[in-house]
């Protein structure tokens, strides 16, 4: 578990950006909480607005 921890602290600090499904799936909540402020939001591609999957993969088109 603390890998696991370690390794999203990790991606988080070099600005590994969000795949297309994964940003446009939080898009909503990420702008509500003021994430996209944060330095690293700019790595992130999205189109702006939440398009919800209809299961897990479709997450990850």
């Amino acid at each position: 578990m603390s890998a696991f921890e370690g390794l999203n602290r990790l991606a988080d600090a070099t600005g590994i950006q969000l795949d297309l499904g994964l940003a446009d799936e939080s898009a909503d909540f990420r702008t509500e909480l003021g994430i996209n402020a944060y330095a690293g939001a700019a790595s992130t591609k999205s189109e702006g607005s939440a398009a919800r999957a209809d299961n897990v993969l479709g997450i990850f088109r």
